[in-house]
């Protein structure tokens, strides 16, 4: 009953849900898994938090939105954002879906940076990249005094924001939410073509194909056959191909 609602790499998940399924989960942990509690206000990025997605929806229809001047990654499922209006829509649904912090690392891979600067409260995502990351040079500003280091480190890149090119993957997301089914004898590494059908997500009343964007290779599946997913989930990532 409780949701990866972070997944953030090396390992590390978030489970979130009600206090009672909480505690049963600690009674009976997986093997070698070591739980630690989190102090947290709810059981954000899960299906306990439609109300909240309600009443941000309805705040972001006031604002006036422009698009990013630097490319933004979206914690939903790691694409480049360079739409105002998309990563307001994200932003909402992300109040109900899980952060795939794992997949926002493998995005800043495939854009080749070479330094990163983690903002305060800071320190738990630069020991994450640090392992997912080697060779990237990280910097934690947890004070003031950090912030001439900073400084320096955003100097000492000349194509420090966008980069210079956006990722060339495609993540597929779920269309429902239902049971998730992936399509017979489709393995990592296949090519696929777009409009190809990934799998399926039966509900109660109907089958709802999951169909890929774009031509491209099958780099990872990120659901398992009979997963229940919910709508703008994650499923799978393409990497390569031409957008439509």
């Amino acid at each position: 009953g409780l949701t990866a609602a972070n997944v953030n790499g090396a390992g590390q998940i978030v489970a979130a849900g009600t206090l009672e399924q909480l505690a049963a989960f600690a009674a009976d942990p997986p093997p070698r898994a070591r739980l630690r509690p989190l102090s947290v206000a709810g059981a954000f990025h899960t299906s306990h938090m439609p109300p909240a997605a309600a009443a941000l929806h309805d705040y972001a229809a006031t604002l006036d939105i422009a698009d990013p001047q630097h490319l933004l990654l979206s914690n939903a499922d790691g694409t480049a954002v360079a739409s105002g209006a998309e990563l307001i829509k994200r932003l909402v649904a992300q109040v109900t879906l899980p952060v795939r912090w794992d997949l926002c690392l493998h995005t800043l891979r495939d854009l080749g940076v070479s330094a990163a600067i983690e903002l305060p409260p800071a320190g738990t995502l630069t020991g994450i990249a640090k392992r997912e990351l080697p060779g990237v040079e990280l910097l934690a500003v947890k004070t003031p005094a950090d912030l001439d280091k900073a400084r320096g480190l955003i100097e000492s890149r000349p194509q420090h924001g966008q980069g210079e090119h956006t990722p060339d993957f495609q993540v597929v997301s779920a269309p429902a939410k239902g049971v998730f089914t992936r399509a017979e004898g489709l393995d990592e590494g296949a090519s696929v073509a777009r409009g190809a059908t990934l799998g399926t997500v039966r509900t109660n009343r109907d089958e709802h194909p999951v169909v890929t964007g774009r031509d491209g290779v099958l780099v990872e599946w990120l659901r398992h056959d009979g997963d229940i997913v919910a709508a703008g989930l994650p499923l799978a990532r393409l990497q390569s191909g031409s957008e439509h």
